[in-house]
């Protein structure tokens, strides 16, 4: 599921390992992050999708790399309530 909500199929590049600076493997902050989608970027291959008006559009979701997608050291159970009331 991307972030928008919209399923998604991951695409990984060979090659690319994120750099992490937590002990779950995620990274967290916008310096890493920053750091991660330069590196991504610079890895990426010039990519063309015959069905997109958009030329050079990217064929990778940098979501697929942040593995957990949010903290765990950060508690937000306390909105989980709120959450909830959300239809989905």
């Amino acid at each position: 599921m991307g972030a928008s909500g919209v399923p998604i199929t991951d695409c990984l590049l060979d090659g690319f390992e994120i750099e992490t600076d937590h002990p779950s493997g995620g990274f967290f902050g916008p310096r890493l992050c920053g750091r991660n989608f330069r590196r991504l970027l610079e890895q990426h291959p010039t990519y063309i999708d015959p069905l997109s008006s958009l030329a050079g559009a990217y064929m990778v979701n940098f979501f697929s790399y942040r593995q957990p997608h949010w903290n765990p050291d950060l508690d937000y159970a306390h909105l989980r309530p709120e959450q909830e009331k959300i239809p989905s």
